[in-house]
């Protein structure tokens, strides 16, 4: 199931982070950054809910890994 709100939080993200590495590229572009971002908190906030939406899905992707092991159907080398 594809969250949509994550999906549109994901594709933001990648847009900062293509930003950024354009403005790296040409030198201390900091303004340009800044100009993309605006002046509310709304960048803040969606990479907030981006890291916790990702340990959530750790944490679930975890739980199964471990299911998983304990029965049986994941070999696991223990006391390495």
């Amino acid at each position: 199931m594809i969250d949509r709100g994550a999906d549109r939080l994901h594709g933001r993200v990648i847009d900062f982070a293509t930003l950024c590495g354009m403005t790296h590229a040409r030198g201390d572009d900091f303004c340009q950054i800044a100009a993309y971002l605006g002046s509310g908190d709304r960048f803040d906030i969606a990479i907030a809910e981006l890291a916790e939406s990702d340990a959530d899905q750790v944490e679930r992707d975890h739980a199964l890994l471990a299911k998983a092991v304990r029965a049986g159907r994941l070999p696991v080398e223990r006391g390495v």
